[in-house]
């Protein structure tokens, strides 16, 4: 199965395995760069779902009529923990 294809909790995982075999007594250096490789993918595939993923998120916010809407997420939001504090 492509990295790609995998959820990023199974990827993730993959790469936790990896990590933790890279850390043990590896002994065969075919071993170690082939899992290095491996990780490398893994990781790259994560941070590409992570960027996906926060492209795709959504904050619903209340309007004074009691109504619903939807705006982007912006990463000013989640350091400042709200835009109206500015």
């Amino acid at each position: 199965m492509k990295n790609e294809k995998l959820k990023f909790e199974e990827a993730l995982k993959k790469l936790e395995d990896i990590v933790q075999k890279m850390e043990g007594d590896l002994d065969d250096i075919d071993e170690y760069i082939r899992l290095y490789e491996e990780g490398k993918k893994l990781l790259e595939s994560c941070q590409k779902k992570l960027r996906e993923y926060e492209q795709k998120i959504e904050v619903l916010t209340k309007q004074d009529d009691e109504t619903m809407r939807v705006e982007e997420f912006s990463e000013e939001e989640e350091t400042t923990g709200d835009k109206d504090d500015e």
